[in-house]
């Protein structure tokens, strides 16, 4: 099982603030576990006591830091609500841990070590190696089946064209747009379900 993971930022480095985080859980095969209380996954938009952002950031996230803080959550409900999730998805699944999951997803994880799970939380709940569409990007790009970049948005213009990209940078759609794009580099690549 999966748990896919973005996070929207403040910045680039963990000195910027974390502004919000997705996780959702799949199966094998990529399809949403509904999880009791998170049937599509979990969306926090966290809260900062001082907000530490830069215009550029801001800019490609599309986040109104004032209409962003009305509707946040404190880091510490925030941090309980994902345990919450991590915890009731984990009982579900039946399984120990679950692979990580996402698109250039060692940033992701970073700013969660930093800012949302502290002192190893995280590592209850995943193993490794993660599974990266960033990382598999390259790999066709090695392959020769790709060759023009690998943000997100490029990659779901090539290889899922029919999706929506209107609202990427928004940490639930990217997410969505990540399982989406997983499921196709696995039928690009032959892997059997």
């Amino acid at each position: 099982m999966y748990l896919f993971i973005d996070t929207e930022t403040g910045g680039i480095t963990t000195d910027y603030s974390l502004l919000s985080i997705t996780a959702i859980v799949t199966d094998k095969h990529f399809n949403v576990v509904p999880v009791v209380d998170y049937p599509n996954g979990i969306q926090l938009f966290i809260k900062s006591p001082k907000y530490v952002v830069n215009a550029q950031a801001l800019a490609i996230n599309n986040i109104n830091i004032v209409s962003h803080d009305k509707s946040a959550v404190c880091v510490s409900d925030a941090r309980q609500a994902l345990l919450s999730y991590l915890q009731d998805a984990l009982k579900l699944s039946n399984c120990h841990r679950f692979i990580m999951a996402g698109h250039n997803v060692v940033f992701d994880r970073i700013f969660i070590d930093k800012h949302l799970l502290i002192d190893g939380e995280l590592e209850k709940y995943i193993t490794y190696p993660f599974f990266d569409t960033a990382v598999i990007a390259r790999l066709l790009t090695t392959l020769g089946l790709h060759d023009k970049g690998f943000s997100l948005a490029i990659l779901m213009s090539k290889f899922c064209p029919e999706y929506p990209t209107g609202t990427l940078h928004d940490s639930y759609f990217d997410t969505m747009a990540t399982i989406k794009l997983a499921k196709k580099f696995v039928e690009i690549l032959g892997i059997p379900k």
